[in-house]
């Protein structure tokens, strides 16, 4: 059973429905760590980003678009972003 925040699900791999379980939520978030190990400031912007949304200060569209601006040049990340935080595509460019 998945659960409506990002990256959160009772399983451990994908749902069904596309979205990502928590083990592969972890490795996203650490993919997303790795790739940004030389910028760490982007790093944690991510983080800021995903904290602000779950603690509902920023809604769903600011977060799509600022994790788009922050992942401008990597369209991978946007790629996992959009099963991570699946509600983000409707929000798709």
């Amino acid at each position: 059973m998945s659960s409506s925040e990002p990256g959160r699900s009772s399983q451990k791999g994908s749902d069904n429905d596309g979205s990502m379980g928590i083990m592969d939520a972890a490795s996203f978030v650490n993919k997303v760590k790795h790739r940004f190990a030389e910028r760490p400031e982007l790093f944690s912007e991510f983080l800021l980003i995903l904290q602000a949304y779950q603690r509902e200060s920023l809604p769903l569209r600011k977060v799509y678009e600022q994790v788009e601006d922050l992942f401008g040049g990597e369209p991978d990340l946007m790629k996992d972003f959009k099963k991570f935080l699946p509600e983000a595509t409707a929000y798709g460019r």
